[in-house]
């Protein structure tokens, strides 16, 4: 009689975890977190101090929402999985009573950026994200390091918010066994993988990067069905023509890309809507004149290959 043979739990790169409360959960509890947000601890069985404290830590864990719901959620995450990058916000957000630093996890981002500078590899602690892209399930984006914390300020509510931002590398882990977790829960490396095991004793890292193609088709291009991305796009494609390349212009000009672009009148306009030059990676200006489209049409450039569309 054959034996069935079970994989015992992991986390495994791109795979989507049952996360319900009311049902299997894959999430919380393997983890044995609570739903606290976006930021939520594991802490080692024996600590050394109350409160927050990164050296304490078996592993942080942190979700990013592309989904609206219940919970109100100001922060907007980027997650740049092609370039093995993401950049995420703290936890601060409009509170007269506390300051960025009062925020508990802001104060373990800041005390890991510490070690980090300090070279105290063995206080680091695993960053484990995950993508929150629709209701009841979570999907594992890696094993990350902490790449850089920036002070920055976003909107909340219409009040000016001064808040941490971390950049994250994702580190080349393909499978997470909840028995690597567990054992740092004793304070014990079980199971932990060669990139992990290279980092947390020298701080040396390599970082998850995709061959991308240089062109990607127009399905790869659109946000899945049923996220705030694509709810996003839609009230686009609602806009009048001369508004949306309006919003397009607008868009550049509050970017971190660097510009020098000018929208073109609204008529006789040559068929180009904005023309400059952007500053792209590795920071040489690249002249650009390009068309802003919101219908099936490819967008039309001359001196620039990409138009910008929202198709």
């Amino acid at each position: 009689m054959a034996t069935t043979v079970v994989e015992p739990p992991a986390y495994v790169l791109d795979q989507i975890y049952q996360d319900r409360r009311d049902g299997p959960n894959q999430f919380m509890r393997w983890l044995r977190i609570k739903a606290t947000g976006g930021m939520r601890e594991v802490y080692r069985t024996k600590r050394t101090r109350r409160g927050s404290y990164a050296p304490d830590l078996a592993a942080l864990v942190l979700v990013s929402r592309s989904i609206s719901g219940a919970r109100y959620n100001p922060w907007e995450d980027i997650v740049d999985l092609s370039r093995g990058r993401i950049y995420y916000w703290g936890d601060a957000k409009a509170d007269h009573r506390r300051a960025r630093d009062d925020f508990s996890g802001n104060r373990l981002l800041s005390q890991i950026w510490s070690s980090i500078g300090a070279e105290r590899w063995a206080e680091i602690p695993p960053i484990l994200h995950f993508s929150k892209e629709q209701r009841g399930t979570v999907r594992f984006t890696g094993v990350c390091a902490l790449a850089e914390l920036r002070d920055a300020w976003f909107e909340d509510r219409g009040k000016r918010v001064r808040n941490y931002r971390a950049e994250l590398e994702v580190l080349p882990i393909e499978r997470v066994p909840l028995a690597w977790i567990e054992g740092r829960r004793r304070g014990q490396e079980v199971q932990a993988s060669l990139p992990w095991r290279l980092y947390a004793t020298s701080g040396v890292r390599d970082r998850l990067r995709l061959h991308a193609k240089r062109v990607r088709d127009r399905d790869e291009q659109l946000p899945p069905d049923g996220t705030a991305d694509r709810r996003v796009l839609h009230d686009l494609h609602q806009l009048p023509p001369s508004t949306f390349e309006r919003l397009v212009v607008r868009a550049f000009r509050e970017s971190e890309v660097r510009y020098s672009i000018e929208g073109t009148r609204l008529h006789k306009d040559g068929g180009f809507d904005f023309h400059g030059s952007l500053e792209l990676p590795p920071l040489w200006p690249t002249p650009c004149r390009s068309r802003a489209r919101s219908n099936g049409m490819p967008p039309a450039g001359i001196r620039w290959a990409r138009g910008t569309s929202r198709d």
